[in-house]
């Protein structure tokens, strides 16, 4: 049963086609998306964690970008990514992610590659709700 998700940005990075050409280029995400896919086939985590393609992040200037979500755990955003990273680098990520109770990925502890690469860091709802006072 699988409660994370890794999401990847498909829209990041898209290429034009060049003038006159019928094929679609694929975007760097989708490149991204496809390389973690195949990496991921081994990865001892691979039934714990979705891969998911999301049309996109809103994070474009910073492309390519995933993040990591899980129930009652911080979000991490990440972009800047580049396909000519070790890409095992974000899979280690994700393995420290998910071994944290809650999502914790202290900057001393993240692989070099994700190091400079969070955009954010989004705290999990609250469990329950949080009664408002009344004015």
């Amino acid at each position: 049963m699988t409660s994370h998700t890794l999401f990847v940005c498909t829209t990041c990075a898209k290429v034009r086609a060049a003038s006159g050409s019928t094929q679609p280029c694929k975007s760097g995400g989708q490149k991204l998306l496809e390389a973690l896919n195949q990496l991921a086939q081994d990865w001892p985590l691979r039934d714990r964690f979705t891969i998911q393609p999301v049309e996109c992040m809103f994070v474009c200037e910073k492309s390519c970008a995933i993040s990591f979500s899980a129930p009652g755990k911080y979000t991490y955003l990440f972009g800047n990514l580049s396909l000519y990273d070790p890409l095992s680098a974000i899979l280690d990520c994700a393995s420290q992610y998910h071994h944290h109770p809650i999502g914790l990925l202290p900057y001393g502890s993240r692989p070099d590659p994700l190091k400079t690469t969070v955009l954010a860091r989004i705290p999990p709802q609250p469990v329950a709700p949080i009664a408002m006072p009344s004015v």
